[in-house]
């Protein structure tokens, strides 16, 4: 697993990235699952920010099946 956040100097945006990767070492068809993900986060206040992401889940399980998601929305923390 490996988690990396990039921060852009006196930019009140940042990038979140995720990769995820499984191996099985049983006797089972699918070897591997994978998971890759990023995010874009968007700071408008620093109790309000907002973000659109996209991630990628291929033999999710060790089964045939994959995924492609988009996700967005907003983080607001009550203080």
């Amino acid at each position: 697993m490996g988690q990396v956040r990039y921060l852009i100097p006196s930019v009140p945006w940042y990038v979140d990235g995720l990769l995820l990767m499984d191996f099985d070492t049983t006797q089972t068809t699918r070897k591997f699952q994978l998971n890759l993900g990023g995010r874009f986060n968007y700071m408008i206040h620093r109790l309000f920010i907002t973000y659109a992401g996209l991630e990628l889940v291929i033999n999710n399980g060790f089964t045939t099946f994959s995924s492609l998601a988009f996700t967005a929305g907003t983080s607001l923390r009550l203080r």
